[in-house]
This record gives C-alpha cells, structure tokens and sequence, in this order.
C-alpha cells in the first residue's frame, strides 16, 4: 500500500512539473539522483575557480529533519500547493496523524504516547512527504542557487568579489531562517558549515549567521556522501575512501586470520 501511494505521488509532482526557481525538477523525479546535484556543484565550483573567481557555499543541516516535519503544515501544502483532494489526502492525513510509540526495555514497556510531529520512521513515503514539505523553499532563496536532496541540503553563490557573495548568501540565510520559523523546521547552527571555494590566497573574514548564531566557515564540507574542499582536490575524500577502505580491510584480515 505504502509503495503504490509513494509512487502515486511522485507521479503526481512529475506530472505538476514541479520546479524550484532555477527550472530545475526538484527530487521527486526518480532519475535525479545524487550524482546530479554532486556534478552540478562541482561544475560550478570549477568553472568559477578556472576564471579566477569564487564560489561561497552554505551546507545546510536541519535539526531531527524527519522529526520535526509540521503534519498540519504539510497537509494544507499537500492540498493547496499540490492540489491533493479526496481518498488520496485522507490516507495520508490518516498515516501522520494519531501516530504513537512505546519503549521497550527487556520485559518492561514504558507508557504510550502520542508522536505531535514528524513523518513515520523507515516508511519509503516519508523521504517524499519531507520533500513536499520542502519544495517551496527555493522560492524564498532570490539571491543563491539552491541543491535540495531530502534533508542534505546547500545554496551557493559565484562571483568575483567576495564580500558581495557574503552579503548575497546572509540575505538568503535571513530568509531561509523565517521560512524554517513558518513552517516549522531548526537549523542546526553546530553542523551547518560554510565554505569559501577559491584558488585565492587573499581571503577576507567571512562572517554570517543564521537565527543570530555564527556559522562555522571550514575549508572542506560533506554533501551528499562526497567532501568537497575549498580548492576542489578531492583529497580529503581520497583520503576518507582510503581510510574506510584501510578499516575494512584489516577487519577482514582479523576474521580470516591473516596478516
């Protein structure tokens, strides 16, 4: 039942065409996949970096994502902005509401209680209820280009002077902070980084912030599985692979006995 909803609806956005402001389907297409956001990102570090210009990034982590989706929020976007009516919006609305859970420690089980947020665990609809959720947020970004895959998310600005791309990319973390207070979602300020991808050594202080709290600028950041670091090398990441790879490895030596 669960699948034939899922794809029930992800025809149902195709079919909308669904699109962020940049023309761009949004991930409720089944053949965009990661590899396109990641090529996308890539592309554009690299062709600013080859014109001796600069591409400041903002990775952005939201707080328990699946947890802390507004049911009633995602029901009227279901309805209004998706155009969901009848036996289809009530099997949904019938799925996130009135959900519970209950602890169970050896013999004991502690009290049930009721779920007021979030979208079911494990469920192969939830990744595209959050997605609905979401699909209007590039809407409120004007000044940035946005990458929206589930909860792993990022918006980024080129161009050649940098402190135009740190005034560019605060105005959008301003409104991205007021659509997180409208609908319901938290920024973790401790997990989302910025990064400034340029071959320049003269660097100014970037300084943004969102909600009031300052955001950590590193020179490297994971999106989607890949660390992409300020100068585009990928050696962080070969470095990461070899490592994983090194650990495995020396597992299964441990298990097979050899050296």
């Amino acid at each position: 039942m669960m699948r034939v909803l899922n794809s029930l609806l992800l025809s149902l956005a195709k079919n909308l065409r669904v699109h962020n402001r940049l023309g761009l389907l949004l991930n409720v297409r089944p053949l965009l996949s990661t590899l396109d956001h990641i090529i996308r990102l890539q592309d554009t570090i690299t062709r600013y970096q080859h014109n001796k210009q600069h591409v400041l990034a903002v990775f952005i982590d939201f707080e328990k994502a699946f947890d802390m989706v507004w049911r009633k929020g995602l029901l009227i976007k279901i309805k209004k902005k998706f155009g969901i009516n009848g036996h289809m919006f009530a099997w949904i609305a019938d799925l996130i509401t009135d959900r519970t859970f209950q602890v169970r420690i050896g013999d004991e089980h502690s009290d049930i209680y009721i779920l007021e947020n979030g979208t079911s665990q494990g469920s192969i609809i939830s990744p595209t209820l959050f997605l609905m959720m979401i699909n209007d947020m590039p809407n409120s970004l004007s000044s940035t280009s946005v990458s929206l895959f589930a909860d792993d998310s990022t918006f980024f600005k080129p161009g050649p002077n940098i402190i135009w791309l740190q005034r560019a990319v605060q105005k959008d973390l301003d409104v991205l902070q007021h659509w997180c207070n409208t609908w319901g979602f938290k920024i973790s300020t401790e997990k989302t980084v910025g990064v400034l991808f340029t071959h320049s050594t003269n660097r100014p202080n970037i300084k943004i912030e969102v909600g009031g709290s300052p955001i950590n600028i590193k020179h490297s950041a994971r999106f989607l599985g890949m660390i992409f670091d300020k100068s585009l090398t990928w050696s962080e990441h070969i470095e990461y692979v070899i490592n994983k790879c090194n650990k495995r490895l020396n597992l299964m030596r441990a298990v097979s006995g050899t050296r």
